[in-house]
């Protein structure tokens, strides 16, 4: 009996470890430094907002990593969520009495977290739906993925270590040529989305052999 009960201990540990290493993959912390260069970046007339009063009110909310994933793994892979890597640039949703105005990009420049550029108003507006459509307090975890060689845009939504779909959003809409509005709770798998980013990125391959 006691052989046993140490045995279901480990083995609940185990599952323990687990489940914290998935959640863990899924449910990232934004960098103090990064999420301070983004407020410092919202008060930089640099980007436009020149007033004093154009600034009140204008606080930065949802920061993620943006993910990404290199042509030659892309033509491998069966799986996206599998093939992510990050791409070393965080965003931002900047808003405004409770409303989505843009998106603020934090890159690190010569060892520094900086605020780069802002501007995307109806990209915030969406990754905004699909934060309300599938919020962290229900248990889901997002990544934003960017696939920049078929200029494709997606939110993976997770939960449990697990993903559960991609939100395609308005650039992969574009170049997958879907109709119909935006809905942040419509969600895309492997088998829909894989084929097409390969033939994107067997493209730009040999866009880049040409030249």
């Amino acid at each position: 009996m006691k052989r046993h009960a140490k045995r279901l201990m480990r083995m609940s540990l185990v599952v323990v470890l687990m489940v914290l290493f998935c959640s863990g993959l899924f449910a990232e912390k934004v960098p103090p430094e990064v999420f301070q260069a983004a407020r410092e970046g919202v008060s930089n007339s640099a980007f436009g907002l020149s007033t004093q009063a154009s600034l009140d009110g204008f606080t930065v909310n949802h920061g993620f990593q943006v993910y990404t994933i290199p042509p030659l793994p892309l033509l491998k892979g069966s799986r996206l969520s599998s093939l992510l890597t990050p791409s070393g640039l965080w965003r931002f949703v900047v808003v405004k009495e409770g409303q989505p105005m843009s998106l603020i990009t934090v890159a690190e420049l010569n060892g520094q977290w900086k605020a780069v550029s802002i501007g995307g108003a109806r990209l915030a507006s969406e990754i905004d739906k699909v934060m309300e459509r599938w919020p962290e307090s229900q248990g889901y975890n997002h990544r934003f993925v960017r696939v920049y060689q078929a200029r494709a845009d997606f939110i993976e939504i997770s939960s449990n270590g697990r993903t559960v779909g991609f939100v395609p959003l308005t650039a992969s809409r574009l170049s997958f040529g879907m109709s119909g509005e935006f809905d942040p709770a419509a969600l895309l798998h492997d088998p829909e989305i894989m084929p097409r980013l390969q033939k994107a990125a067997v493209e730009t391959i040999n866009n880049l052999e040409e030249k």
